[in-house]
């Protein structure tokens, strides 16, 4: 039998505590509090009547028969897309997009050098 010599040392203790208390207070619903309205990128992202998909560009299909609808962004290096007021957001290697959810045209581009990831949409605010 191993025996493991395991220290209730100070960090420890504080890690247990913080540790514990988040989980409380983020899974026990307080009475008149109302919990945000979160919607993560997904890949795919499916909605009530299309599916988006992001590989190498934004693919949309019809939720019930899956026919392509259009493609967009080909051959760039895209991330989870969200939709958020109408439009499809998704980050790419050459930064953020937001996508007509119809037809896939560009609303508007912010360039970067950088990959510019998805934002997560919270209370309706990207």
């Amino acid at each position: 039998m191993v025996r493991r010599n395991y220290r209730m040392t100070a960090p420890n203790i504080l890690y247990k505590f913080v540790y514990t208390f988040l989980a409380l207070s983020l899974f026990t619903a307080t009475p008149g509090v109302v919990a945000a309205e979160v919607h993560y990128p997904d890949n795919p992202y499916i909605g009530r009547s299309d599916i988006f998909i992001s590989f190498d560009g934004v693919h949309a299909y019809a939720r019930d028969d899956l026919q392509k609808q259009w493609s967009a962004l080909l051959g760039e290096h895209t991330f989870e897309p969200v939709v958020h007021q109408h439009r499809l957001l998704v980050g790419s290697s050459a930064g953020l997009y937001a996508l007509h959810i119809q037809d896939g045209s560009v609303i508007w581009h912010v360039e970067s050098n950088n990959e510019i990831f998805t934002p997560v949409i919270v209370n309706g605010v990207a």
